[in-house]
Order: C-alpha cells, then structure tokens, then sequence
C-alpha cells in the first residue's frame, strides 16, 4: 500500500493517484512548497498532516541549515539594493530554501507547542538551536517552552548563555530585545522583580516599541 510520502510527492509532481510508480519522479519538494502546504493542512485542521509537510520541508535542507545566521540589521546599501548579496534571517521577506526549511523544523514545534505536547515542541527548538545555533530565533523559542514546562532555570541559562556569548553588535536589535523581554519573564515567574524590571530596562532600551 502506498504511504502518505508517495501520496503527498505524487500531488506535487501533478502525477494521477493511479500512476505507475516507476514514472520518473523529481526530487522531494521544495521546502518552501513544503512549508506553504503545512499552512494550508493546519488551516484545515490537519495537524498530522501538517507536521508531515514540515518534517519533509526540514529534512531536504538538512544539510545547509547551518549556514543561517541572524537576523542581521540591514545596512542603508541592503535597504536600497536588498539583491545585492545574500542575506540570512528568520525574516517572513527572505525567499530561499534553507530559510523555510528552519521554518519549517520552528512551525512544527509550534505546532506541537499549540497541541499542548511540550517535550516534543522542546526537542525541535533545541535541534534548531543545535543545526542552525546563530539564528537567535531559535533561542526564544527553545526558552519559552522551556518557561511553559516550569523549566525555569533551564529557561533562564538558555537565554543567559546565548546573550553573553552569542550577540553581536549587527545582531537584529529588535530580536535582541525580545530575548530580553522573554529574560525578565522568566525572572517574574520566579518572583525575582528586581531582575525582572532591570531585564525589561535593557529590552525597552534595545527597542523602544518592545513593551513586554
């Protein structure tokens, strides 16, 4: 019997449900394709459908997730010419592969996050973090779980270790902040207002529309 990854390849390559599976198929698609169809499985309400679609559209750009890096600011040149040289974010504008293939391994384990399946939604942070680990953005999200599971002070040292030794001055400020904001979170779950209100200091000062 024919299973749910031949069934989903076939719609891709536009080949008949009845097709000879000797007929010459294409690569797996494309992880932005992958991606794009895990949106329109969870706007169903087919979620297992849907973390399929993101486990293929991570799995074909394995490989290369590692190059991701950032998100860097643009520099006044990038905002005028944004063609001019690649450039690695988490960014919803940046169209390439790899990009939607992180997205991809991220919105699964939001998904499973939303599904109340915490251990699992950790687990594909922390591979984020561990395939692609100068994309900030896998950060926060591995250490809001890590808050949502009373993980506190794993959620505190995920978030320390990263802003002492992982940001650079081109670092994105607005992401920055964020992991500020989620840092004085976590110390107001663990009753530390002091900290708390210093952290959320330190967010509004990176940027100023960051208000928690």
């Amino acid at each position: 019997e024919r299973g749910f990854s031949t069934a989903v390849f076939d719609e891709i390559e536009g080949l008949p449900s009845s097709a000879n599976v000797n007929l010459h198929r294409q690569d797996p698609p494309r992880a932005q394709k992958c991606f794009e169809f895990g949106l329109i499985a969870e706007s169903e309400s087919k979620f297992d459908e849907a973390i399929c679609w993101y486990s293929i559209g991570y799995g074909v750009e394995l490989d290369s997730i590692n190059l991701l890096e950032g998100p860097f600011e643009k520099t006044p040149s990038e905002d005028m010419h944004p063609s001019s040289k690649p450039r690695h974010s988490h960014d919803v504008s940046l169209q390439n592969d790899t990009a939607f293939a992180l997205r991809c391994l991220l919105r699964r384990g939001e998904l499973y996050q939303q599904m109340g399946i915490l251990p699992q939604a950790k687990w594909d942070f922390a591979r984020a973090m561990l395939l692609s680990p100068k994309m900030l953005v896998c950060v926060y999200h591995k250490a809001r779980v890590e808050m949502e599971m009373g993980e506190l002070l794993l959620s505190l040292n995920t978030l320390d270790l990263c802003i002492k030794h992982e940001i650079e001055d081109r670092h994105d400020k607005a992401i920055v902040s964020s992991l500020w904001t989620e840092k004085a979170e976590v110390y107001l779950r663990r009753h530390n207002t002091n900290d708390a209100v210093e952290a959320l200091k330190k967010a509004i000062s990176l940027n100023e529309r960051n208000y928690g």
